[in-house]
């Protein structure tokens, strides 16, 4: 994506699957989105499109690298 800086807005917008003490974080489908540098995102208003979903399943991501979606 060349040179442009990229932001990530990050929402969970539901209870997670498995968040106890001393238990890896099991956490599905939260929202990525991926804005370039002078585009805007409004927090009041969070889009309903353009993100994409990663899963934490007992500590591990369903992507290696969430930023790439």
């Amino acid at each position: 994506m060349d040179d442009c800086v990229l932001n990530y807005f990050f929402l969970g917008d539901h209870q997670p699957d498995l968040c106890e003490p001393e238990t890896l974080l099991s956490f599905s489908d939260y929202k990525i989105w991926r804005v370039r540098d002078g585009e805007t995102f409004d927090l009041k208003n969070i889009p309903t499109t353009g993100y994409y979903q990663v899963s934490v399943d007992q500590g591990r991501m369903s992507l290696a690298n969430p930023y790439r979606g």
